[in-house]
Parts: C-alpha cells; sequence; structure tokens
C-alpha cells in the first residue's frame, strides 16, 4: 500500500475513533472528575502493562523528555495511583508499579470507552458491524504478529 493510501486509511479510522467516542465529551468529563489526564492514563495503562517499570523507560516509550515524565509520575504518586521503589541493584534507579486504585481507574477508563464504542456502532446495520467486527479482529492479529 502506498504511503498516501496509509494517511487516507489512518485519517479514516481517526475520524472514526474521533466521531464515536470524543463528541460526547463522556470520557473527559469523567478523566476531569477523577483528577486525571490523557497521558497519566496512558503512562499508568503501560506500567500496568509492563509490570515494574523504570522511570528512563517510561519517558522513552512515551517518547517525553526525563524531566517532564518525573512531573507526570510525581502527581501520580500523590494521587496513591503509583509506588515508587528504589531498584534492587542501583539505588539510583526508581522502579514503578501501579496501585490498587490505579487499576481499578484504568478498569473503569476501559468500561467507559467500550461503552461509547459499543453505544455508537450499535447503530450500524447488523452486517455491517459483523464485517467491521471480522475486520478488526483480523487487524489486531496482524498487528500482534508485526
Amino acid at each position: 500500500m502506498a504511503a498516501k493510501d496509509n494517511l487516507v486509511l489512518g485519517g479514516l479510522f481517526q475520524d472514526v475513533v474521533n466521531r464515536v467516542s470524543h463528541q460526547r465529551g463522556r470520557m473527559t468529563g469523567w478523566m476531569e472528575g477523577n483528577s486525571v489526564t490523557l497521558p497519566q492514563i496512558l503512562i499508568l495503562d503501560l506500567i500496568a502493562k509492563k509490570g515494574p517499570t523504570p522511570l528512563a523507560l517510561v519517558a522513552e516509550t512515551m517518547q517525553m523528555s526525563l524531566s517532564s515524565t518525573s512531573q507526570i509520575l510525581e502527581r501520580l504518586v500523590r494521587q496513591d495511583l503509583l509506588r515508587r521503589a528504589e531498584h534492587e541493584g542501583d539505588r539510583r534507579k526508581k522502579i514503578l508499579t501501579v496501585t490498587a486504585k490505579a487499576m481499578n481507574l484504568l478498569e473503569t477508563a476501559r468500561r467507559l470507552r467500550t461503552q461509547e464504542f459499543a453505544r455508537e456502532l450499535g447503530r450500524l446495520p447488523k452486517k455491517l458491524r459483523d464485517r467491521l467486527e471480522t475486520t478488526l479482529k483480523e487487524v489486531l492479529s496482524e498487528i500482534e504478529k508485526a
């Protein structure tokens, strides 16, 4: 597929996500009510998936400076969403883990997003929903292989 075709496909996918999820503002309202931002949610999700994670890896993965990452992580520690511990081999390094409170927050966020998508996609004709489900499963399978 040519680069231009990839851009068109990427734009279409983004349009679908934006129209289904972001129009109603439910998720942004929920995040504001829970005093978390999208970057904070993404960082919590990263650490939850990776397990105990050093600060430098969080910064590298998120493509953020160490300073900015450290500030975000400090806020998450103060909110009892992250725990910070010394690295066993190097006391200067800090290892981060999510708390039970963070796991509950992430589960709620995922449930709300899933409900948003289900509600909006439920308006599509059944045949189209079935094709979309099959296609998305195939896409996810291919992404996992890459």
